[in-house]
């Protein structure tokens, strides 16, 4: 399988991603690279089961997905890699995942945390990981939602740095 979208969302697998992205793609597998996750057999069966029929879910710890991504690049079906945070999709792609893009999906507000999007709300651990990944090559966009609009993170990021130095 080849990776048709790799996803930052906080709240990892939910209607969004199993119906809008999986459906849009054609997707027959999501991966949620999530050590949390993968570490808690109660959670884990929720995400399991989060998926609508026909669509395979599998947890796998950050260092698993690193592993395993590569073997689904030869496939010609589209997966889905989601990851909780743009640290966590650093690290993937530091172990060598390839990906040319990243979807930064949901983000939600915390405290300490700026807008770019109603729905990207970053830190400053989020802006070093994000500003790392655009520097070694990789495209990230926003867009929640198939046909919905998509928006540059670098811009993004240049108008909050702009507004916040004003």
């Amino acid at each position: 399988m080849a990776l048709g979208l790799v996803r930052v969302d906080d709240r990892l697998l939910h209607g969004q991603v199993a119906i809008g992205w999986a459906g849009s793609l054609g997707s027959k597998l999501i991966v949620v690279a999530n050590d949390d996750v993968a570490g808690n057999g109660w959670l884990r069966g929720i995400y399991e089961e989060a998926a609508p029929q026909g669509v395979d879910v599998r947890i796998w710890t950050i260092e698993e997905a690193a592993a395993g991504t590569a073997a689904l690049l030869g496939d010609p079906e589209t997966a889905i890699l989601v990851v909780k945070d743009p640290t966590d999709l650093l690290k993937l792609h530091e172990m060598g995942v390839e990906f040319a893009e990243a979807n930064i999906g949901g983000m939600h507000y915390e405290e300490g945390k700026r807008e770019l999007l109603p729905y990207v709300y970053v830190g400053d651990r989020d802006v070093r990981d994000m500003k790392t990944l655009l520097d070694s090559g990789v495209d990230l966009f926003a867009q929640d939602v198939p046909g919905g609009r998509r928006h540059e993170i670098r811009l993004l990021l240049d108008e909050s740095d702009r507004a916040d130095c004003s």
